[in-house]
């Protein structure tokens, strides 16, 4: 129902996007939800073959490490990015280096099963286990701290 929401003026004027959308969300700077909870995300992707070409592209973006030396005391945010990545990738199980995103929930947007992230990224992404692969209980992304 959302998606399709004309909510906007456009010129020229254009119908509303009908085709699925699903939304994700990368696990938050402080591995914590919106709510003050550890995150748990539902999967990790490898970055290991591209994360030297993303600190290239992070130091490009000066007022973001001059925001976060100032607001945060972060001096070398390119670090604190490989730490983290570091911690996710603990977290997964499987790989050095990780990032970690949650599904937006479907409902007004896609049917449940559409995921095109993890299916074009299927050798780089490992889910987390949960009770709909036999798994009693998630581990939580604080435990690889």
């Amino acid at each position: 129902f959302s998606r399709g929401m004309v909510n906007y003026v456009t010129d020229p004027q254009r119908p509303p996007r009908m085709t699925p959308v699903r939304i994700y969300h990368c696990v938050p700077h402080s591995m914590m939800d919106f709510r003050g909870r550890p995150a748990e995300p539902d999967f990790f992707v490898d970055i290991g073959t591209v994360l030297e070409e993303k600190t290239r592209l992070l130091e490009c973006h000066n007022t973001q490490r001059d925001w976060l030396d100032a607001s945060q005391g972060m001096g070398s945010f390119t670090g604190a990015m490989h730490e983290l990545c570091r911690t996710i990738g603990r977290a997964s199980g499987r790989f050095p280096m990780a990032e970690a995103f949650f599904r937006h929930s479907h409902i007004g947007f896609c049917p449940p099963e559409f995921d095109p992230l993890t299916r074009w990224l299927s050798k780089e992404v490992v889910a987390m286990p949960g009770p709909e692969n036999g798994c009693a209980g998630r581990p939580r992304l604080h435990d690889s701290i």
